[in-house]
């Protein structure tokens, strides 16, 4: 066990941070009750959680399921609100209750650089009724060591990966690269997005983005986390298909967010109905819609959140110049834009009812794409197109 070095180790980044009003990177987020974001944070990693494990204990392919917390912290803050360890353990208790046929072996890993938390962490799990069908392994090591110590684990099995990073140097093109290359693996990792926004000339910030300046042009204080998480896409190795969306938070000025990232469509569509039953992408008004539901127009166009209403546009717009030409497209664009089929299919009906689709059935789904039937888009006979 390592106990004498700290994930975030001094420098110019640490020293910047530190004097500014943004210390997200530097603080102590345990000394406090969790506020609301972080408890949204945990909700939906607790959703999504929940939702992972039903898809693959449903499964008979899938021998061993694995859930890996590499900041794990105390297990709870000083109130006693479960922390992502506390979370874990119980959903997996929880979801294993509703799937008894289930025969898959679960093996929780938990990782805490600190040695005063990583002993509140094994006195909280100590605490908890013990379960001998499950394996717990706890360490006390660096993100790196601990990461390179699990990491040839996760061949051949499924596995979650949640990286809590304490800023956005850990997650590394190396670390991104490894875990966008494993089948049945689902990664989720956070990144103290405003850092890039506010200090976007210190190449102290780039080296651990995956930014270039042109990402720099439309980028403010709102939609930070959105390009930083588009400008993850250019690690994914070449060749591979990997499949990515965020939700941002804010917190005063600072606007942070979750990065997901799966080996396939059906992760990412689970993720997003996550995301949308949390508000779509962000915890706040990030598109500057003013939607308030007690003042909802009568006319339903003018109620869409704005992301919806550009997908929809865009999804149009892709259709009539040939650039989408099946459903099997459609629902990977849903995908890729960060919308949910729904939002596919409210755009098509609206595009049957000014005539420029044929009325045909909607197969907008993951259902539908797992057949691989490549379905044509129905056009108006008299369209050539």
């Amino acid at each position: 066990m390592s106990s004498s070095c700290c994930i975030h180790r001094p420098g110019v980044i640490s020293t910047i941070i530190l004097k500014t009003e943004d210390v997200v990177a530097s603080r102590n987020l345990h000394r406090e009750a969790f506020d609301e974001h972080t408890q949204e944070k945990l909700a939906i990693y607790k959703d999504y959680l929940e939702v992972f494990l039903r898809v693959f204990m449903n499964t008979t392919r899938v021998a061993r399921i694995q859930i890996f917390d590499f900041f794990a912290g105390p297990g709870s803050d000083p109130e006693g609100n479960p922390g992502s360890p506390l979370i874990t353990l119980s959903s997996v208790r929880k979801i294993r209750h509703e799937t008894p046929s289930c025969q898959a072996v679960f093996r929780l890993y938990f990782n805490e650089i600190d040695p005063n938390k990583y002993e509140q962490l094994k006195a909280r799990l100590a605490e908890e009724i013990p379960d001998n069908s499950l394996s717990i392994q706890t360490d006390c090591l660096d993100f790196p060591e601990a990461f390179n110590s699990q990491f040839p684990t996760m061949d051949r099995s499924a596995n979650l990966v949640f990286l809590d990073q304490n800023g956005c140097k850990q997650v590394s093109k190396e670390v991104f690269g490894k875990l966008a290359g494993l089948q049945m693996t689902d990664t989720i990792f956070f990144v103290a997005s405003s850092m890039a926004n506010r200090f976007r000339e210190l190449k102290e910030i780039r080296q651990h983005l995956p930014l270039i300046d042109s990402d720099f042009e439309h980028m403010n204080g709102a939609n930070v986390h959105r390009i930083i998480t588009a400008a993850y896409k250019r690690w994914i190795p070449k060749g591979r298909q990997y499949y990515m969306g965020s939700f941002s938070f804010r917190k005063r000025s600072n606007v942070y967010g979750l990065v997901f990232g799966s080996s396939h469509p059906c992760g990412l569509d689970k993720f997003l109905t996550v995301a949308w039953n949390h508000g779509g992408d962000a915890d706040f008004d990030i598109d500057d819609d003013h939607l308030v539901p007690d003042e909802l127009c009568l006319f339903e166009e003018f109620n869409k959140p704005k992301k919806v209403a550009l997908f929809q546009k865009a999804l149009s717009e892709k259709i009539l110049a040939g650039e989408i030409r099946t459903y099997e497209d459609i629902y990977l664009f849903s995908l890729e834009f960060g919308c949910l089929a729904r939002h596919s299919q409210e755009g098509l009906k609206k595009m049957v009812s000014d005539g420029t689709l044929q009325r045909q059935k909607f197969a907008v789904s993951y259902a539908a794409w797992t057949k691989q039937e490549k379905r044509p888009i129905l056009f108006p006979e008299a369209d050539s197109r």
